[in-house]
């Protein structure tokens, strides 16, 4: 695929710049995340918006080797009630071993397959294609359903999906530490262009995209044993990147 995109070739000469400094100093960044440092490179402010970082290009940082995920974006549920997640929470979640009064929730779900949840439960993501809603389904270890209630507008995953992530933009990245100073080097970089609704909604089904809920607790501070919700985030693995999206190159001149 051929696109002149004057974002993106703006974009790739910056990035081929900071590639050709080689190990970048970040001991004194004030902070060390990877993607937080290349968005100071890059001379952007951070956002957790549903928008993208580089005009209308997503940037994402993946250390090389890394078998973590990439997340997509965020997206509350958008039903039944209005504080959903802390609903299920509320009902499902496990009580913390430092703070037994308070409950947590850390899954990931998919389409494929069910996850299993303490000791007696299951859940997993249920699409119902003709209400258009993607389903959190909760069920006994036995296989039977406790309840399909919390959910998604599937417009509202692929409309934020759509707005996010258009054109994104996948950095890789390798980090050492030398005399107690830590570098990172941005070795390599790959443009993608959004694939159909179709090809998502497929990728979902089949469960090469995941939903992960981080529900959790603040573990000191004055916050502590209060709350703390990380949100809930559409994950896919790198290796799986191809089933949404399809590879960029820019035209030579």
């Amino acid at each position: 695929m051929i696109i002149i995109n004057t974002d993106i070739e703006n974009l790739i000469e910056t990035l081929k710049k900071i590639k050709m400094r080689g190990w970048i100093d970040m001991t004194r960044a004030g902070y060390g995340e990877n993607g937080l440092f290349l968005e100071s490179l890059l001379n952007i402010k951070h956002n957790d918006l549903p928008i993208p970082d580089y005009n209308d290009i997503e940037l994402k940082v993946q250390s090389k080797y890394s078998e973590y995920p990439i997340t997509l974006f965020s997206l509350d549920l958008n039903g039944p009630g209005p504080m959903e997640l802390q609903r299920l929470v509320a009902r499902y979640g496990a009580y913390d071993s430092m703070y037994p009064n308070s409950k947590i929730l850390y899954i990931r779900l998919n389409h494929k397959e069910y996850t299993k949840w303490g000791k007696s439960l299951k859940m997993k993501l249920h699409y119902n294609k003709y209400e258009k809603k993607l389903y959190i389904h909760v069920s006994h270890k036995n296989g039977k359903t406790i309840e399909i209630k919390s959910f998604w507008h599937i417009n509202s995953i692929l409309s934020t999906m759509q707005r996010k992530l258009s054109n994104l933009c996948v950095v890789e990245c390798q980090t050492k530490t030398n005399n107690f100073s830590k570098y990172i080097y941005y070795s390599n970089f790959k443009l993608y262009k959004l694939l159909s609704h179709d090809n998502f909604i497929k990728a979902l089904l089949n469960g090469k995209i995941f939903v992960h809920i981080k529900y959790g607790i603040y573990k000191s501070g004055p916050k502590a044993g209060l709350p703390y919700n990380h949100g809930i985030s559409f994950q896919v693995y790198f290796k799986d990147l191809n089933n949404i999206f399809e590879e960029v190159f820019l035209q030579k001149k």
